[in-house]
């Protein structure tokens, strides 16, 4: 089975697509990519890639287009962003070869990224494979971009209800998107399946210097308004006088300001570590060695706070104890694994009762809701099983089937 692969993000950008394709090369299937050039994470075109436009990793075929730079997160550079990546794709995949039997399309946000698959599928006759991280409209209404019934809201419901009618084949990374696509996309004539986006582990030998003097917990991703940073933070101030809790943040984002702030508002200067954006490898490390990890997710009743976040499946894989601040699927996932305290609300005191109640637990009970947290990874997220429920609709929806 030839499979052409259109992502937005690829490596040397760090995303769980990077070993999926590789992994589809491993079983016996041709595998190209088309992309941008890599920057996330980077804040420019990574060095050594502004002129590199055809590629090969691994044995891995990899066709870049021209990109803008999300630079520093702001409004126009991520619409230029997102806007070259739509146009340059659409064109530069007009002049792939007609010889794939499958297009296999992976949706970060924003849903136009993954519009090249479309027209690829529609001129060469196959289907296109959409896997759907993000909802839309969903996602820009839920960090306030933009306004639920507004004239620009209804423009992208149209589009994004269009692009994803064009599709042959809709895999779902969350249960609840289903609804979404039912109900609100009113999207009920596509087989829709729910096959999890793999979680972006790995194994580590790195081993951070962390002081088994106090309680750490871990928080890694994102650091944007929807992941309750601040709220954690106010929780943190709330904690009693001296009590040995640390709490350490990684990754960056569009609120990381507002976090530095509060911070320093909150004397948290001694108890809270920022380390920014680190290498895979180290945040894995930082995961394995933390006392708990906190999965975080604003929950307003919303089709996006129902997601279940990548982070999660990550945090089940490393075998830790959890402190969820999160509804929707990832509540209910983190419920059954049973190995998770939940905050009972996003309210900085209710977190602050879940800190407390999670440091507070012997050692041998964080060891086992650990032990839970990965037998519940390994029952149901498995990278294998996951890339085997993919390979099986890829080989449904291919012309050589």
């Amino acid at each position: 089975m030839r499979i052409l692969l259109v992502s937005q993000y690829f490596y040397p950008e760090n995303f769980a697509i990077n070993q999926m394709a590789l992994e589809l090369m491993r079983r016996g299937h041709e595998v190209e990519v088309l992309t941008g050039q890599p920057n996330y994470g980077f804040g420019k075109i990574k060095e050594g890639y502004e002129n590199v436009f055809e590629e090969e990793w691994n044995g891995l075929k990899i066709h870049r287009v021209k990109t803008h730079p999300r630079g520093n997160g702001s409004l126009k550079d991520l619409l230029l962003n997102y806007l070259i990546f739509w146009r340059n794709s659409k064109k530069r995949v007009r002049s792939l070869p007609p010889s794939f039997d499958v297009v296999y399309s992976m949706s970060f946000s924003p849903l136009i990224g993954v519009v090249a698959a479309n027209v690829y599928a529609k001129k060469n006759k196959v289907q296109n494979v959409l896997h759907v991280l993000d909802l839309w409209p969903a996602s820009p209404v839920a960090v306030g971009a933009v306004k639920e019934g507004s004239l620009f809201y209804h423009f992208l419901y149209l589009w994004s209800r269009s692009i994803y009618k064009k599709a042959h084949t809709i895999l779902i990374s969350s249960p609840s998107f289903r609804d979404y696509f039912h109900d609100v996309l009113e999207i009920k004539d596509k087989e829709i399946i729910y096959v999890p986006q793999p979680a972006l582990a790995i194994a580590s030998d790195h081993r951070p210097n962390l002081s088994h003097e106090v309680f750490n917990l871990v928080y890694s991703g994102n650091v944007g308004k929807l992941q309750l940073l601040e709220n954690i933070l106010e929780s943190m101030a709330l904690l009693p006088e001296g009590f040995p809790v640390r709490l350490h943040v990684i990754g960056g984002g569009s609120c990381l300001n507002e976090v530095v702030s509060k911070i320093e508002k909150l004397g948290l200067q001694n108890s809270v570590s920022l380390y920014g954006r680190l290498d895979a490898e180290e945040v894995a490390g930082y995961l394995d060695e933390a006392d708990g990890l906190i999965v975080s997710l604003h929950d307003d009743g919303s089709s996006v706070s129902r997601t279940l976040p990548n982070k999660l499946l990550t945090s089940l894989y490393h075998g830790r104890p959890i402190l969820g601040i999160i509804g929707g699927d990832g509540r209910d996932t983190l419920m059954e694994a049973g190995g998770a305290v939940l905050s009972k609300s996003e309210d900085p005191k209710d977190i602050a009762e879940a800190v407390l109640s999670l440091a507070h637990k012997p050692k041998e009970e964080l060891k086992k809701m650990g032990e839970a947290n990965r037998a519940y990874y390994d029952r149901y997220f498995d990278f294998r099983h996951i890339m085997d429920q993919l390979e099986n609709v890829l080989l449904k929806s291919s012309r050589k089937d």
